[in-house]
């Protein structure tokens, strides 16, 4: 989200953009020194700086009544979830920061399935998969200073948040980083995608339901500690709690079994975005929040021929997964049980 706030216009000249002003990455991360030379050749080659780059303007949706965006405004960037309100006191305009194709520009409707939507997609992508201009160091500095010393560690230990959820060592975090996992998906992972990408082993409109009475019920407390009578389950869940992530053909799995073994499909999709915003990389996201509704509510989804508890929605089963890929690999790489089950 972008706020302006147009008081004045500033009256010094922008500064002019030097070689060493592009910000370089850290050299903690194992990537070798061609990959990230070609990108960064190819970058440079694309603009000048992000100050030059022909932005597309289409990817701004203006939010507020002021229409206008002034040049010389000055700008405040914050970030906004959902359940999260715009104020109308200045000129506010979002960005989608989650596709490529802004969701507004994509469609007009709400999509009943992949097929219907992707070649509105697909027909986008020239113009809106852009390449990425460099980074440079911003050429102003703050106007605001800090008087004194700032103590991080009692700033950190004042978040009101769940500490119960600690970092996750597995996944490294900044821009080579982020550059050596492309890197080794490009080298090694990418042929394997399109026959491997649904197996969980390999690293690689709201519809009615019936409420027929379970054969299985499970509180929150139970599901988040995977403690139910399916291993495969229960290993989803500790890969989501121990590793942050889930493997996306396991997560419709994983929130299906939730509608399954709870009492109500509206407690099954609180539990279900509960567990992923707590636990997951992708929690209080769109992508994991659609999930949850396509998974539980039928959301982008079509009918799918009735059945007990599950009405309309798409019903997945163990079998199911057992065609699909092994089963049993996935169970012993994140060693879920099965527990017995005591009828409530």
């Amino acid at each position: 989200m972008s706020t302006i706030n147009s008081s004045e216009p500033p009256t010094k000249k922008s500064k002019v953009v030097k070689p060493s002003d592009y910000v370089k990455p850290s050299s903690s991360s194992n990537i070798s020194s061609d990959f990230i030379k070609t990108l960064e050749k190819h970058r440079k080659s694309t603009a000048g700086s992000i100050s030059e780059f022909k932005f597309n303007k289409k990817r701004a949706k203006v939010l507020s009544e002021a229409q206008e965006f002034p040049e010389w405004g000055e700008g405040v960037i914050y970030w906004m979830f959902r359940d999260e309100r715009v104020h109308d006191e200045c000129f506010t305009a979002g960005i989608d920061a989650h596709n490529i194709v802004p969701c507004w520009i994509a469609s007009d409707k709400q999509e009943y399935g992949a097929r219907t939507i992707r070649n509105k997609i697909n027909s986008k992508l020239p113009e809106f998969l852009t390449e990425f201009p460099p980074v440079i160091k911003h050429p102003y500095s703050g106007k605001l200073k800090a008087e004194e010393t700032i103590d991080w560690e009692a700033a950190e230990e004042s978040l009101q948040v769940d500490k119960t959820v600690g970092p996750v060592a597995q996944i490294k975090s900044g821009y080579r980083a982020a550059l050596a996992t492309l890197e080794s998906f490009v080298n090694k992972r990418i042929s394997l995608y399109e026959t491997a990408r649904n197996d969980p082993t390999k690293k690689l409109p709201i519809f009615f339901f019936r409420k027929d009475k379970r054969e299985y019920l499970y509180s929150r407390s139970e599901l988040e500690e995977a403690l139910t009578h399916d291993d495969l389950w229960n290993s989803a869940q500790i890969q989501l709690t121990k590793h942050a992530k889930m493997h996306g053909f396991l997560r419709m799995y994983w929130a299906k079994k939730i509608l399954e073994w709870t009492k109500t499909p509206e407690e099954a999709l609180s539990t279900a975005i509960y567990l992923n915003d707590k636990y997951s990389m992708d929690g209080r996201d769109p992508s994991g929040f659609v999930g949850c509704m396509w998974s539980i509510c039928g959301i982008h989804d079509q009918g799918w021929a009735e059945r007990a508890v599950f009405g309309k929605i798409r019903y997945m089963n163990y079998a199911g997964c057992k065609r699909k890929f092994d089963v049993a690999a996935f169970i012993a790489r994140y060693g879920g049980k099965v527990h017995k089950y005591t009828k409530k």
